[in-house]
């Protein structure tokens, strides 16, 4: 099977797409694999992440546990280095 994308659609144009064709390479920031316009419409096509997001995992179980919140934060700042050593 080939691989799956997920297409981000915004009627502006702004810098997101350069960042993440900065930041590419790190696992816990999206994939980045271009972009384009069409009619005024910008289309970023990224890697799709299955599951869900941390919102809707919150608001369907509640309050993460200690160690899940650890988890989940430590992922956050080590993407959060990894985009301040890019200087972004």
């Amino acid at each position: 099977p080939g691989m799956l994308f997920a297409i981000k659609v915004t009627m502006r144009a702004d810098d997101e797409w350069q960042t993440l064709a900065k930041l590419n390479g790190h696992a816990n920031i999206v994939a980045y694999y271009g972009s384009w316009s069409i009619d005024g419409l910008f289309f970023l096509r990224m890697h799709y992440v299955p599951g869900v997001s941390v919102f809707k995992l919150l608001r369907a179980h509640g309050p993460l546990s200690e160690r899940q919140t650890c988890i989940l934060f430590r992922q956050l700042l080590l993407a959060l280095v990894y985009a301040h050593d890019k200087h972004q």
